[in-house]
Order: C-alpha cells, then sequence, then structure tokens
C-alpha cells in the first residue's frame, strides 16, 4: 500500500488507519490486485458526485 494511505492523508487514509493488521493486509492485497506494484507515480480515474438541497418552506 502507498505511504500516504499509511500516514492518513485524505479521507482514504484516515479510513486505512482505522483498520485492524489484518484488515488492512486484506486492503493492501485488494489494492495490488487491482492496480498491481507500480515503481513511480501513477494516475487512477476517479468520480466524486456531490449534491445539496433546500427543503421548501
Amino acid at each position: 500500500m502507498r505511504a500516504g494511505f499509511l500516514t492518513g492523508i485524505g479521507p482514504a487514509g484516515t479510513y486505512c488507519l482505522r483498520l485492524d493488521d489484518d484488515s488492512r493486509t486484506v486492503l493492501r492485497d485488494a489494492f495490488e490486485r487491482k492496480v498491481g506494484s507500480p515503481s513511480g507515480a501513477f494516475t487512477l480515474d476517479a468520480v466524486a458526485r456531490s449534491t445539496t438541497g433546500r427543503r421548501p418552506e
């Protein structure tokens, strides 16, 4: 798992630090199955969605 996750950077890092050792190992293995073990920088595609609303008065 990349160092950023293990230092608690961002929501994903915070999530990672809250996991116990066994769960962190499962997450690391799943991450490596999806991404592999790149030796340098890499890009991940992502989508972020947000919405706001107001309750009618």
